[in-house]
Formats: C-alpha cells, sequence, structure tokens
C-alpha cells in the first residue's frame, strides 16, 4: 500500500507548484501549450531519452484549426482537443499504423496513455507539463516555437514593382541597381512597425514597403506574411499606389485596413489629399481588395 500511495503524494505536490505557475510564481514563455512543437522528456515520474537517430516524438497543438498532431516515436497521430483556459483535453487520436521495434512501441503507448489521460496544463519554467485531476502525467521541452512572429526587416519579398522580381531586407533595407550596368540604385524599405494577427483563424502579417528606382516615383506596397509548414513567408503584394501616405496599418475582424492618404482626382503627385481607409481579405494567402472609404465627415455650419 505504501508503494502506491507514495507516488500520488508526489504528483500532490507537483500539481501545487503547477498552480502556482498558471498565476505567475514560476510562469516562463512560451505563454500557453498551443503552436509550439513540444518534445516529451519525462513520464509517468520517469525520463524520456533521444531515439536514436530518425524522427524525435513531438506534440503540436494547432490553434488554428483545434488540431493536435505529432509523432509518438513509432507512428504519426492526428485528431482534436479541446483547450478551456488550464483545461485540455484530447479527442479519439488516428494514427498509422507502422510495426515498430519493442523499444518505440513502449515509448509509444506511454505517450499516448498520457494524452488520453489529460486534464489539465501549465506552463513550469518553460515547460508543458500535462495532468490529469490529481497528478502530473508528463512534462515536455519546447523544441521550436511556431508562433514566434518572423522578423520582417529580414524577410524576402516579392513584386512586380522589383527589377529582379523578389528582394531580401537586410536591418529593413535593400540596396541594388536600377538595371546591370546602371548607375541608379533601387532601394527597398519597410516603412513602420508590422502587424500581426488572425484573419479566419489563420496567423498572417502585414508590412508597408516603399520602393524608389532613382527617379521621383515611390510606390507603397502592403506585403502579406503568412504562416506556413515551413514558416512565415511574404505570399502577396497589393500596390497601395505612388507618394501616398501610409498611417497606420491593422488586423481586426478579419480584415487588414490601411489607414492612408491617396490621391484626388486634382491632386499633384507630390501632395495627396483624399483620406482613406483600405480593407483586405486573405484568400488563398492572396490579398483581397474589400473596400475604400473615407472617412465621414461632421457637415460644415
Amino acid at each position: 500500500m505504501t508503494v502506491i500511495h507514495r507516488p500520488i503524494i508526489f504528483c500532490a505536490a507537483l500539481v501545487i507548484t503547477a498552480a502556482a505557475a498558471m498565476h505567475g510564481a514560476v510562469l516562463s514563455a512560451p505563454a500557453g501549450p498551443e503552436g509550439v512543437e513540444w518534445r516529451p522528456v519525462e513520464a509517468g515520474g520517469a525520463p524520456i531519452a533521444p531515439l536514436p537517430g530518425g524522427p524525435q516524438p513531438y506534440l503540436l497543438l494547432d490553434r488554428a484549426d483545434q488540431k493536435v498532431s505529432g509523432y509518438s516515436g513509432c507512428n504519426s497521430f492526428f485528431g482534436g482537443y479541446v483547450l478551456e483556459g488550464s483545461r485540455l483535453t484530447f479527442g479519439l487520436l488516428g494514427a498509422t499504423r507502422r510495426a515498430c521495434p519493442d523499444e518505440e512501441a513502449a515509448l509509444e503507448k506511454r505517450f499516448l496513455d498520457v494524452l488520453g489521460r489529460t486534464r489539465q496544463w501549465s506552463i513550469m519554467n518553460g515547460d508543458l507539463v500535462l495532468l490529469d485531476d490529481s497528478c502530473i502525467l508528463a512534462r515536455f521541452t519546447a523544441a521550436k516555437n511556431l508562433d514566434a512572429s518572423p522578423d520582417p526587416g529580414s524577410m524576402t519579398y516579392r513584386s512586380p514593382q522589383f527589377p529582379s522580381g523578389a528582394v531580401t531586407l537586410s536591418h529593413g533595407e535593400y540596396r541594388g541597381p536600377a538595371a546591370p550596368g546602371s548607375a541608379s540604385e533601387t532601394v527597398v524599405k519597410m516603412t513602420g512597425t508590422a502587424v500581426f494577427g488572425r484573419i479566419d483563424g489563420r496567423q498572417v502579417g502585414a508590412v508597408v514597403l516603399v520602393t524608389s528606382s532613382g527617379g521621383t516615383g515611390s510606390f507603397y506596397e502592403l506585403a502579406l506574411l503568412c504562416r506556413g509548414a515551413a514558416g512565415w513567408e511574404n505570399t502577396d503584394t497589393s500596390l497601395l499606389g505612388d507618394r501616398v501616405k501610409v498611417h497606420a496599418v491593422a488586423i481586426e475582424n478579419d480584415q487588414i485596413i490601411v489607414d492612408m492618404t491617396t490621391h484626388e482626382p486634382t491632386d499633384p503627385l507630390c501632395c495627396p489629399t483624399r483620406e482613406v481607409k483600405k480593407r483586405f481579405s486573405v484568400r488563398d494567402d492572396h490579398l483581397v481588395p474589400v473596400s475604400e472609404k473615407s472617412p465621414e465627415r461632421e457637415p460644415k455650419d
């Protein structure tokens, strides 16, 4: 009887520590279980050693689709989950059916057993801890944070405004010859700060670029950033105008909103005067213009 009770007392003590972590006592990034590739390091009080060669076990919760996926050490698995505050449960999981050596099969059984019994989660010192209703079941360490925002100032962007079709920024800027042998430069700069959010449940970002090629024109473009399986990339750009003024960019209500000043038909190119809000949705990784409206003005007395 003593052999059974001692692990339960140990688990209860760990639950108290986990609850303290939930309230900020030892909480550290990542802040939640989603969007991170988690590697198991302990289950049932026993350590999990990395497998020799080949893929390593992992767990990934995708917030956008509310789907869990991973590798158990033997087979890949997938299914749904429900996350409500500190409560976490996994639905019925599907898996591939590869025959495995005894060591890998045993690890798979431990891994899937943990997921089937999970009722709560916590972050302790940066690790993900899965719990049932009374004790800790397993501990995972973060291998890769897939929710982390990229550095837009060092990404590659594609646009018909660029002579080469694509440029890679360094510290938010690109400089290169406007044409082979030309003394003129093409300069591409990131303006303002990139914004990140969700559109239709998917993580996206937006940044405004301005391109000049030695003439008087300064072409402003809205660049769309999307997170895919390989990470973040620029998937589309949309021309906002030549020598316009961009005041702010936001992601709200499943749209990208650009607050800017563009040209009235009679405005000289140097001096736009028409204030507008341009709205874009995202479809198949492309920007889709939704509307362009001027703010309502109060009638004059």
